[in-house]
C-alpha cells in the first residue's frame, strides 16, 4: 500500500514516521524543507507538490494546521481529488470545520474516492508513541478500510456519532485535547465523546471507569 502524507509538522510528521516504521510506502510533502529533511531520514519520499504525492497513492493522509490548508490540498487548482484514481481512501486528521470536510466529500464522492474525516486526541507525544485516538466520521465500509492504516498510528479508533453536516464536531476533538492530562486510561476518551453525544456504552463499563474522574465529570455533565 503507497500512503501520501501531507503536513508533515510537530503531528502529521510523527505519524507518517510510524507508517515507515510498519514498512509501508509513503510520499511526503511540507512546505517546511526542515520537516521534509527529517521525514526523508526517516525512509520517506519527499514530493515537491500534493498532487505529486498523490498521484502514487492509494490512500491520502492530511494533517494541516487549518481549514484553508485543507481546502487548498483537496480542492484548490493543483488540488489532489484532481489526480487520484477512484476508489482511493482520504483521511483528514486536521481539527478543522465540518463544513470543509462537507465540501470536499461532495466532489470526491463524484469521482469516487472515499473520505474519512478522522480527528485525533493524544497531542504529540501519542503521535510519537502511535497511541493516539482516532475519531472517525465516515461510512461502515470506508471506516473498515481506514482502520488497519489508522493502527499504525493509534491505539483506539472509533466510528463516531456524526453531526448534521456529516462530519466529526471537531470542537470535541478539541475537548478531548483539553482533558487529555486528566485521563488515566486511554479508553476513557472513547467514553467520554460517546457519552457526550448520547451514544450507549455498556453498564459494566460505566461502572469500571465511573471512579475516574475526567469521566466523571463528563458524566455529571451530560446528565
Amino acid at each position: 500500500m503507497n500512503i501520501a502524507f501531507i503536513g508533515l509538522g510537530n503531528m502529521g510528521g510523527r505519524m507518517a514516521h510510524n507508517l515507515l516504521k510498519a514498512g509501508l510506502t509513503v510520499y511526503g510533502y511540507d512546505l517546511s524543507e526542515v520537516a521534509n529533511q527529517h521525514f526523508a531520514e526517516a525512509g520517506g519520499v519527499v514530493c515537491d507538490s500534493p498532487q505529486a504525492a498523490a498521484q502514487q497513492a492509494d490512500v491520502v493522509i492530511t494533517m494541516l494546521p487549518a481549514a484553508k490548508h485543507v481546502k487548498e490540498v483537496y480542492l484548490g487548482e493543483e488540488g489532489v481529488l484532481e489526480v487520484l484514481k477512484a476508489g482511493a481512501l482520504c483521511i483528514d486528521s486536521s481539527t478543522i470545520d465540518p463544513q470543509t470536510i462537507k465540501d470536499i466529500a461532495a466532489l470526491a464522492q463524484s469521482k469516487n474516492i472515499h473520505i474519512c474525516d478522522a480527528p485525533v486526541s493524544g497531542g504529540t507525544i501519542g503521535a510519537q508513541a502511535g497511541t493516539l485516538t482516532f475519531m472517525v466520521g465516515a461510512n461502515d465500509q470506508t471506516f473498515e478500510e481506514v482502520k488497519p492504516v489508522l493502527s499504525h498510528m493509534g491505539k483506539h479508533a472509533m466510528l463516531m456519532l456524526l453531526d448534521e453536516n456529516g462530519a466529526v464536531p471537531d470542537m470535541m476533538a478539541g475537548y478531548l485535547n483539553i482533558l487529555q492530562p486528566t485521563f488515566t486510561h486511554p479508553s476513557q476518551q472513547l467514553f467520554t465523546y460517546a457519552w457526550f453525544l448520547g451514544q450507549s456504552v455498556p453498564e459494566e463499563t460505566l461502572d469500571e471507569f465511573s471512579n475516574m474522574i475526567a469521566v466523571r465529570n463528563v458524566r455529571e455533565a451530560v446528565r
